[in-house]
């Protein structure tokens, strides 16, 4: 079993530094600082995540929260204009008032299939409880068919709380079972997954 851990933990950091471009990433970074810095401002609310999050730029958005430029905490409201610009082409734009960006960046990671900025996400922030659009992560990952996401999200903690909840969405309004969230969308490998995990 733990062989089997560190495979894993090896294989995602590979996996982190192909994601973040090592090479260039230090540069890139160097770069944004001495922008924001030659521009004066004192946030990037303005900028936007979900674009980040779409082309996998795990190693800017982990820069942008370390040194200050992302509040997770802090109400997504604030960053409507980060959901205005993607309506329509995501499956969770109903927030919730209590939804926090770091939540909606963890379903933003489900929606444009980004396990490794996921994990560290969850990590740093919690996985989300809430559910956006009618979906929690783990229904919402099961849906569009994540093949990676779902297994990973078996793993964690959150497991029993993300599989008992009843799903609101209106493509499958009251389902009790991600299995036939995953069926009933033809994800097959999912729901064998499901399966084996005994999933109700």
């Amino acid at each position: 079993m733990q062989s089997q851990q560190y495979e894993l933990d090896q294989m995602v950091n590979y996996k982190i530094t192909l994601l973040e471009d090592e090479n260039g990433l230090s540069g890139r970074l160097q770069i944004l600082s001495h922008v924001l810095q030659d521009a004066q401002l004192e946030s990037l609310s303005s900028l936007d995540h979900l674009t980040l999050i779409r082309f996998h730029q795990c190693g800017v958005l982990r820069w942008m929260v370390e040194q200050g430029h992302c509040n997770l905490s802090k109400d997504v409201s604030k960053y409507s204009n980060l959901l205005m610009r993607f309506a329509g082409k995501l499956h969770f734009t109903n927030c919730t008032e209590s939804m926090t960006l770091g939540d909606c960046l963890c379903f933003a990671m489900i929606e444009f299939d980004g396990l490794v900025s996921l994990q560290w996400l969850c990590e740093i922030h919690g996985c989300p409880h809430e559910t956006f659009g009618g979906f929690n992560l783990l229904y919402l990952g099961a849906y569009l068919g994540r093949t990676e996401m779902v297994p990973w999200l078996i793993t964690t903690t959150s497991w029993d709380n993300l599989v008992g909840e009843v799903c609101q969405h209106k493509a499958c309004p009251g389902v009790l079972a991600v299995l036939h969230v995953a069926a009933s969308r033809g994800h097959i490998i999912i729901a064998d997954l499901l399966l084996n995990f005994d999933s109700n």
